[in-house]
């Protein structure tokens, strides 16, 4: 699973736009109106849908269909719409991507060799890049009741994934399976997600952005009632958070060059 941010999104836009339209229009006007392409799918964030599950699950809904950007590039290009650095860029940006697939693929057969190696349960496998960079790669790996969390690095001296184990909390399933914000989070994460009881709130987080333990999406969509483990509905709300930048992004930077030190927190 790979993803784009926003900037990545508008740059890929403006850089194709320049190099579709050559010198059909100025230079400028094609980077602006395909910088608007790239963004405009993304704007739909700024959409409340009064319930902060509803905000996460439905982004990246209508606006990233394929019929209706399909649709609307027909006109936007009759709006808007060989430059040799322009066209260089165009060609490093996908050598980037192609590389990005071929390094995903092969952090994933190291990490199902070391799963199997370690008789880990893995009903699902997520592997991905880490912030700002394809060298250094988190494996997800979720089974039997747990969450594994590891790392691996294109120059770690060994194949080796060191996983750090998680509780999923499956005892809190049958009592909050009910919930719509439960039901919700499970099918956007395609099952990688974990519950626990934080301080009597049933809190779920989806396990494929930000690592253990500060997970971006998180929320709170139920409470437990005393010692009766009955749970009562209540507005969802967000509790996730994200990794201390002042001691990430030193971590990010030693791991990704092959040091095996434990992750932050």
């Amino acid at each position: 699973m790979l993803r784009m941010d926003s900037v990545s999104q508008a740059a890929l836009g403006a850089a194709v736009a320049v190099a579709v339209m050559q010198r059909r229009t100025a230079v400028w006007k094609a980077a602006a109106w395909g910088a608007v392409a790239g963004t405009l799918p993304d704007l739909d964030v700024w959409v409340d849908y009064g319930d902060p599950i509803l905000n996460m699950v439905l982004h990246r809904a209508e606006t990233h269909a394929l019929f209706w950007l399909t649709l609307f590039s027909a006109p936007l290009a009759w709006c808007g719409s060989g430059l040799r650095a322009n066209a260089w860029g165009l060609v490093l940006s996908t050598a980037y991507l192609g590389w990005s697939v071929l390094a995903q693929q092969q952090v994933t057969a190291i990490a199902r060799a070391t799963i199997q190696a370690q008789g880990i349960a893995a009903d699902r496998v997520l592997v991905t890049p880490s912030a700002f960079n394809t060298v250094l790669w988190r494996v997800v790996v979720v089974g039997g009741g747990a969450y594994n969390e590891g790392f691996y690095s294109f120059f770690d001296d060994s194949t080796r994934i060191d996983f750090r184990n998680g509780e999923r909390g499956e005892a809190l399933l049958a009592e909050v399976q009910h919930v719509d914000g439960i039901q919700r989070i499970r099918r956007f994460s395609k099952g990688l997600y974990a519950l626990r009881d934080d301080e009597g709130m049933v809190r779920i987080s989806d396990l494929r952005m930000g690592q253990h333990p500060s997970f971006t999406f998180a929320f709170h969509a139920a409470q437990r009632q005393g010692a009766s483990a009955a749970t009562a509905l209540v507005p969802s709300r967000a509790a996730g958070r994200r990794p201390d930048a002042a001691v990430g992004l030193p971590w990010l930077w030693r791991r990704m060059w092959g040091e095996r030190i434990s992750s932050p927190g």
